[in-house]
């Protein structure tokens, strides 16, 4: 079996990461003084909106995972030392920007050569192995137990759990294209689809429809422009049909 680098290899799969020595005790917010910080009301910057998760609620009034601040006292002026990390998980991006200059390679595998090496079972395990076979879609976790079979214990279990979450993702399917279809139409009346929270605030209308749509798109609008909003919508599309489609 040759590895496909452009498959998101499933268990087994390790890459190197920096880890650094040992850090100062976090002492986290107790949750009863959540609400007394203020979190922030106004729009997020472009800046923000892409770095969110990095920000901190009581310094950044953002409630991010206070990455920046982790960075900036925790670990500042630590030495760090790389570590092999095993991933056993639904896949990983290999070609990820952020993991492919760090993916753990097989040092006793010679790639794409057909054959198993290391004499462990798996040819060509060059970064892990897929034990979903040749899977480019994010798999359903019940299933892996419904695709071994009947005579898999929790088979009927897991098969009324995955049909459940397969309905549950025709639904999100389902409302996700209705809010792009709802903006396509508004794109057409406006006769531009990159509009803004002030195009659609404009229009004056008395198809009922139109103002359904209108209303839906001030709503969220009044968080984001246009295109990002496009984006994020997509990103949902793809990942209800990659469940889909598994």
């Amino acid at each position: 079996m040759k590895t496909n680098n452009s498959l998101c290899l499933s268990t087994a799969f390790a890459f190197l990461l920096a880890s650094c020595g040992g850090v100062s005790k976090i002492i986290p917010t107790p949750i009863e003084n959540i609400d007394v910080y203020q979190t922030k009301t106004t729009r997020l910057s472009e800046t923000e909106l892409k770095r969110w998760s990095h920000l901190d609620l009581v310094k950044d009034s953002v409630p991010g995972m206070s990455v920046d601040k982790a960075y900036n006292e925790l670990l500042k002026g630590k030495k760090g030392k790389k570590v092999i990390v095993g991933i056993v998980d639904s896949g990983v991006d290999i070609n990820h920007e952020d993991l492919k200059g760090v993916i753990w390679k097989n040092p006793k595998e010679i790639p794409n050569n057909g054959k198993d090496d290391d004499k462990n079972g798996y040819i060509d395990d060059i970064h892990g192995w897929n034990f979903l076979g040749n899977s480019v879609n994010e798999q359903l976790e019940m299933a892996r137990i419904v695709k071994q079979g009947p005579s898999t214990p929790e088979y009927a279990k897991a098969k009324e759990t995955l049909e459940t979450e397969i309905a549950s993702a025709n639904e999100q399917k389902a409302e996700i294209e209705e809010i792009i279809n709802a903006g396509k139409t508004l794109g057409d009346y406006l006769k531009k689809q990159n509009f803004t929270i002030a195009d659609v605030k404009a229009i004056s209308t008395t198809d009922e429809k139109l103002l359904q749509y209108k209303a839906m798109y001030m709503q969220f609008l009044s968080r984001q422009d246009k295109k990002s909003f496009d984006e994020r919508l997509q990103d949902g599309l793809k990942h209800a049909n990659d469940q889909l489609n598994y």
